[in-house]
């Protein structure tokens, strides 16, 4: 099963892709090919699926949804 995921752009390569973290602290290449909005930065949190940027997250939004992902994988419901 593929789901998305909140990941942290760590490097802008080009124009075509990105590096991210993601919360494992894995660093992965990603492409903009679907991406449609502002350029991302070094900083920005972005909806990762399948490889794909697709959107740009607010961070108190990834966080608060980090937060509650891990609170649900600490009490086995994830």
């Amino acid at each position: 099963m593929c789901m998305s995921r909140f990941h942290k752009v760590v490097e802008a390569t080009d124009s075509t892709r990105i590096s991210v973290c993601d919360l494992d602290g894995g660093v992965h290449m990603v492409s903009l090919i679907a991406y449609e909005g502002p350029p991302v930065e070094v900083g920005d949190w972005i909806v990762v699926h399948s490889g794909f940027a697709l959107a740009r997250a607010e961070p108190a939004e990834a966080e608060a949804a980090i937060s509650e992902l891990a609170a649900l994988t600490e009490k086995g419901g994830a």
